[in-house]
């Protein structure tokens, strides 16, 4: 699995493992590969943050750690099911971005890709995973040398991607969520109009309008409409994000298809998204990648 990861990249869990026997977990969550990624790379929150810097994120991260007796670093720790998709994520986002190697950004797009503990402080912090993934586009990782077999045209791909999802997000959209499964792009598109038509939850109130159960049922629905093979499908995770209004959540509904996975070895996923009134939003599907994709335009 981390054939492809950098040297730094590698560091990075090494340090996390650290931290996780240093605050005496029996696992490795999110917020552990979090403080693994910025004690090797002590400029890579000021690099997409300028007025944030790591220490600013650390701080913010280990307070909320609960610190117990120390492991010895001999004891086998797992990876949360976070932690372990958010490895998949950082392949999945430099594969493409077009760069041969995992990078210590691409672990750092994992985690704000991951609906975690590490996930959210970053989010609340000011990063998103459009203007890193534009940034990285612009710029390289700065510490990866790239192979010449497909990095222009993946590069150019990933540009495309960046640049439609912030028209979405920017022209009538409160949110936007894509899932890549199949050869296909899905693009989950919240509305102003359905935020106004959602029910609002408060962070204080006891449970949701909705309950996980019920959008775990709507979410099946739509994916019966969306895949013949649905009911092989797994369910992989339902989670509540909030988006950018006060006291408007969603469901985040991850399954996992069968294998093989259309990944080529990565962990694939669908993410629906239900509103809190238990509509299942019906995603645009376009081929991926892009047929029209041309570097050399």
């Amino acid at each position: 699995m981390f054939e492809r990861f950098t040297e730094r990249a590698r560091r990075s869990i090494f340090y996390a493992r650290e931290f996780v026997s240093e605050h005496g977990s029996m696992i490795m969550n999110t917020e552990h590969l979090l403080l693994g990624i910025l004690r090797e790379n002590p400029n890579v929150i000021p690099r997409f943050l300028p007025s944030k810097t790591n220490e600013d994120i650390r701080t913010e991260v280990e307070r909320g750690i609960a610190v117990k007796p120390k492991i010895p670093p001999s004891v086998d720790i797992p990876l949360s099911k976070g932690s372990e998709r958010i490895l998949a994520y950082a392949m999945e986002e430099a594969e493409m971005l077009g760069h041969p190697n995992v990078e210590v950004e691409h672990l750092l797009l994992g985690i704000v890709r991951e609906d975690g503990t590490a996930g959210q402080i970053l989010r609340s912090a000011g990063l998103n995973v459009i203007a890193m993934r534009q940034q990285l586009v612009e710029i390289g990782t700065g510490n990866t040398t790239y192979c010449s077999e497909r990095p222009q045209m993946l590069s150019s791909i990933a540009l495309t991607l960046t640049l439609a999802m912030q028209e979405q997000v920017d022209v009538g959209a409160a949110a936007a969520f894509s899932s890549y499964v199949a050869g296909q792009r899905w693009d989950f598109v919240v509305s102003h109009e359905d935020v106004g038509n959602s029910a609002r939850w408060l962070d204080t109130d006891d449970s949701p309008p909705l309950s996980p159960r019920a959008a775990i049922r709507s979410a099946r629905v739509l994916l019966s409409q969306l895949m013949k093979d649905a009911d092989q499908w797994r369910l992989d995770s339902v989670s509540l994000r909030p988006i950018a209004f006060p006291e408007v959540w969603i469901y985040v509904v991850d399954f996992q298809p069968p294998p093989p996975s259309p990944l080529g070895g990565h962990v694939a996923k669908m993410s629906v998204v239900v509103l809190m009134n238990g509509r299942a939003i019906v995603p645009i599907s376009s081929k991926w990648p892009p047929e029209n994709a041309n570097p050399s335009r």
